[in-house]
């Protein structure tokens, strides 16, 4: 009977780990969709489609992309540009540099990493490069 209620409390601690884990993970993920969400919405209004100033529209647009994200970003991307915004948000795009790629990647694979900390390092990166393929490629 000690045997099994060893065994029990083995398992017990296997499930607690592994929820810790995954709860982790999804806030990890929440993370990482909310600045996808927040750079879609920021191209957006660099690119005229969205009044910077329209909160309820930001809103709007901000909340379909954190629930369903491929297919709001497309729905987004798909939005004609308004030539007189356009004008007005216009901004010089961000120049990527190498350092600049390496330094981004470092803060994936740490943010992986944190997530995932008893994982072996091919696992953090396999997962950080899930999450941003373009910034491994």
């Amino acid at each position: 009977m000690k045997k099994l209620e060893q065994n029990v409390n083995k398992l017990c601690s296997v499930v607690k780990a592994q929820d810790t884990a995954l709860k982790k993970y999804a806030a990890y993920h929440r993370k990482i969709r909310a600045k996808q969400a927040n750079d879609a919405i920021a191209k957006a209004v660099n690119a005229g489609q969205l009044a910077p100033k329209d909160e309820e529209t930001i809103g709007f647009w901000k909340a379909s992309l954190l629930s369903n994200f491929n297919k709001t970003a497309l729905a987004l991307s798909k939005l004609p540009s308004n030539p007189v915004l356009n004008k007005v948000t216009a901004s010089e795009p961000k120049r990527r540099t190498i350092l600049n790629r390496l330094g981004e990647q470092n803060i994936l694979i740490a943010d992986a990493k944190k997530a995932m900390p008893n994982q072996p390092f091919s696992a953090i990166y396999a997962k950080a490069k899930l999450e941003n393929p373009k910034l491994f490629s």
